[in-house]
């Protein structure tokens, strides 16, 4: 999609912005209508849907031309799709895949593509089915996994490799302790409220599944392999709080299914008519109030320097830059391509922290660079951080360090 807008209106973030923010607010549409499914209730569905608009995380990373938030609604949706047959049809007995769950695979596999951590929602779907009817658990998961595997296959033939060389460089990067305890320490510290909910709900699908044999919602599946998942991806050395998206999806949707299952509850045991018809919407807002007011009241700092916001001080800041790289003789060394791109000047190497990563674990060779660096190839170079009395940065190798 953005390579069709760039092609008819040229270089440009505006199409990739939209995207993410199509991505954003599809992702809060399709909470509210599955938490809606699992609940009987549109306003559960809703308290799920705005908690999650009062992120953080998903206004910052809503504005950014990245690819998580399409991604996330893309899983969500097939996900949903699922949950819907599953609540309209119970516990099958026949092998014959069925139109919903069949066509899920479409977005779930879409969501691969568009980001190829994402396959958490594909997995809480197998997971359902494996627990409702095995032999149809089976037919889905084949066809499922071929969606992304022939595909696959197919294209690393024709790009001699680059496909997986691309998908697994990730594999090379080790993994960090710190990274892992910082955003699970700023996850707990903002997000209290919904991880507790969260685990808590876990725990009752987990009783209910072992006393009673009662298979949990489609919702608590998704929770339970998101959880996994977000930890390791997590603990990536170069992971960024967007990296948290993963996981507070499943958790905004698992507080919208707890409060509509709590109301039906209080239906059916008669206090709520005592109780009056006001109690949903008091806490509904309740909910809001104390999420927006108490947690996110200063989110956007805390999640993003200021100036890595799409703000006008930062375009300012970017237009001079670009004056300076469009006067530059002869090819620039950059850590924004979009400098470049935009100069029309060659892109010679790109992501210098997958680049170091690769580099320290022997996975790729960096002489290249290093002579590169070394001869002053480069009219200019432009580095996001001074390193003028760095000693370790995680964006390059000790060695091309040194020749910087």
């Amino acid at each position: 999609l953005n390579a069709a807008t760039i092609k008819v209106w040229g270089l440009n973030l505006a199409s990739g912005r939209w995207l993410a923010l199509v991505g954003a607010l599809g992702s809060a549409a399709i909470i509210w209508w599955w938490a809606s499914i699992e609940t009987g209730k549109r306003l559960a569905g809703a308290v799920g849907a705005l908690v999650w608009l009062a992120l953080g995380p998903v206004y910052v990373w809503s504005t950014f031309y990245k690819q998580d938030m399409p991604a996330l609604a893309l899983g969500l949706l097939g996900a949903a799709m699922a949950a819907r047959w599953r609540m309209s049809a119970g516990i099958v007995t026949g092998t014959k895949i069925p139109g919903l769950p069949l066509a899920a695979i479409v977005p779930l596999s879409l969501s691969f593509w568009m980001k190829q951590s994402s396959l958490a929602p594909m997995g809480a779907v197998g997971l359902m089915l494996l627990l409702t009817n095995w032999r149809l658990a089976v037919r889905w998961g084949l066809l499922a996994a071929a969606s992304i595997l022939l595909p696959f296959v197919g294209l690393d033939l024709v790009l001699k490799g680059g496909l997986h060389t691309h998908v697994l460089a990730f594999d090379h990067y080790g993994r960090s302790g710190e990274r892992l305890a910082k955003n699970l320490g700023v996850l707990l510290a903002q997000h209290t409220p919904l991880v507790a909910c969260g685990l808590v709900t876990l725990a009752f699908a987990a009783w209910l599944f072992a006393r009673r044999r009662t298979v949990p919602p489609l919702s608590a599946f998704y929770l339970l392999v998101a959880a996994p998942a977000a930890l390791l991806s997590n603990s990536l050395p170069t992971a960024n709080y967007n990296h948290l998206l993963d996981i507070l999806a499943p958790l905004c949707l698992v507080l919208g299914v707890a409060f509509g299952t709590a109301w039906r509850g209080l239906q059916s045991s008669g206090s709520f008519a005592r109780l009056g018809p006001a109690l949903p919407m008091v806490a509904v807002s309740a909910v809001a109030l104390v999420q927006a007011a108490t947690l996110y009241g200063k989110s956007g700092p805390a999640w993003y320097t200021p100036l890595g916001m799409p703000l006008v001080e930062r375009a300012e800041r970017m237009q001079k830059l670009s004056d300076l790289v469009n006067k530059a003789p002869g090819d620039v060394l950059s850590e924004d391509n979009w400098l470049l791109l935009k100069n029309g000047k060659r892109v010679i190497y790109d992501d210098p922290a997958a680049m170091a990563a690769l580099a320290n674990a022997g996975a790729w060779d960096q002489s290249v660079l290093l002579q590169d660096l070394n001869r002053r190839k480069f009219s200019l170079v432009l580095l996001q951080y001074d390193l003028t009395t760095e000693t370790y940065n995680s964006r390059w190798t000790n060695e091309a360090l040194r020749a910087l």
